[in-house]
């Protein structure tokens, strides 16, 4: 008789609810069922809903019950004032990211990864799948907003980002193999995409990665690599940036010669976000717990024949919508994160979080634990990074000459 692994609620609980969490967001959240499938993928997406609580609430007890810690207060605390954010503004999202990112402390983040990749791959593949065999229905492009295929979500952008974000898990756990292949494979995998969704962000933070990647390689060959570190200060210049660009989007569209909001070229689409985000703040303000604000996308607009309300840069997002409470709570676990990369030497996960972090000028997917991965490193047992295949061969040539000498 062989041993059998026991099953552990703290940790295969917490996998298996970060795998529950990326199926919901991948295949039923906004995804364009054919209408036939709706009453069961609605009871589903409840289903999950209600094991996702029990997971994480048992999760959380489990580890409790083994004592009480510091830890475990600024949970309750930190997870407290995001509820009242939750319920004022009826968004859940940031509510349990916090919780993935809390709950995950001592746990091995190496294990987390690759639940993470597997959970991720499979639901696109099934996603892919749905939508070859007519489950899902087929959005046609929109000449006039210059839109490809969503693959049955409710944007494009979606679609590409969920790809892109699977590329930077499957290049973090191949981090010690050689980057020729590792870069080629991710440029050629996100211009297909690009072809297929049209999204240009998706194509601007893979095209940015590897340049990343590649000079992360250039500065540890000139043992600059510490350089990276600089990317701690990324989300502090980007919320700053953010709230600039809002408060001076009319002005530089008079500048370029544009109306505020007109055109859809790359740069108009860009600065018409911050555009919409400054009517928001002049409608709702700063509040502590954030204000409720009924977002409606492009395609709801449209079959409602209302006006869309869309608010997708994450640092706007949190300052106006989710409030000051949850935006320094989330400038805290993002602090923590990049400490503990940076502590470890894991600097090829800080470079993956400096891309989702200059993601979040566009898009809010960055502030989704279940997308940016690199966040589940703040409380988890991150390993200190084994040297890199070059630092292998550095330290060899150093052995050989000092045998010569």
């Amino acid at each position: 008789m062989y041993p059998t692994a026991r099953l552990s609620v703290r940790e295969d609980g917490y996998l298996a609810a970060l795998t529950v969490a990326i199926v919901q967001r991948t295949l039923l959240k906004g995804v364009d069922w054919q209408d036939a499938l709706l009453p069961f993928t609605g009871f589903l997406s409840l289903l999950l809903d209600g094991l996702l609580i029990l997971l994480l609430t048992a999760c959380f007890l489990t580890d409790l019950l083994k004592g009480g810690r510091l830890h475990h207060l600024l949970t309750a605390l930190a997870l407290g004032l995001l509820s009242v954010s939750a319920y004022i503004t009826r968004q859940t999202g940031l509510l349990y990211s916090a919780t993935f990112i809390l709950l995950a402390r001592g746990l091995p983040f190496a294990r987390i990864v690759r639940a993470f990749f597997r959970a991720a791959l499979w639901s696109l593949l099934l996603l892919i799948l749905a939508q070859l065999t007519g489950l899902t229905k087929r959005s046609v492009p929109d000449p006039e907003y210059n839109l490809g295929y969503a693959m049955g979500m409710a944007h494009p952008n979606n679609f590409a980002s969920a790809v892109a974000v699977l590329l930077f898990a499957w290049a973090y756990l191949r981090r010690w193999k050689s980057r020729s292949v590792t870069v080629p494979v991710i440029l050629a995998a996100g211009y297909a995409v690009y072809r297929y969704t049209i999204s240009r962000t998706a194509l601007v933070i893979v095209l940015v990665y590897c340049f990343a990647l590649i000079l992360y390689e250039m500065l540890a060959r000139f043992r600059a690599k510490n350089a990276v570190k600089l990317i701690r200060l990324g989300f502090v210049v980007l919320l700053v940036s953010s709230v600039w660009l809002m408060l001076r989007a009319d002005e530089i569209f008079a500048w370029l010669g544009l109306e505020s909001g007109a055109g859809f070229g790359p740069l108009a689409s860009a600065l018409s976000r911050f555009v919409n985000a400054a009517a928001l703040y002049e409608q709702n303000g700063l509040r502590l717990f954030g204000s409720y604000i009924e977002f409606r996308s492009l395609r709801t607009a449209l079959l409602t024949n209302q006006q869309a309300v869309i608010l997708d840069s994450a640092y706007l997002y949190l300052v106006i919508s989710q409030g000051l409470a949850a935006t320094g709570i989330t400038l805290w676990l993002f602090g923590r994160s990049m400490g503990a990369q940076i502590r470890k030497k894991q600097y090829v996960l800080l470079i993956t979080m400096g891309v989702f972090l200059l993601s979040g000028l566009m898009e809010r997917f960055a502030l989704d634990a279940t997308m940016n991965f690199a966040l589940l490193s703040a409380f988890s047992s991150l390993d200190r990074d084994a040297p890199t295949v070059e630092n292998r061969k550095e330290r060899r040539h150093i052995m050989l000459r000092r045998r010569r000498t």
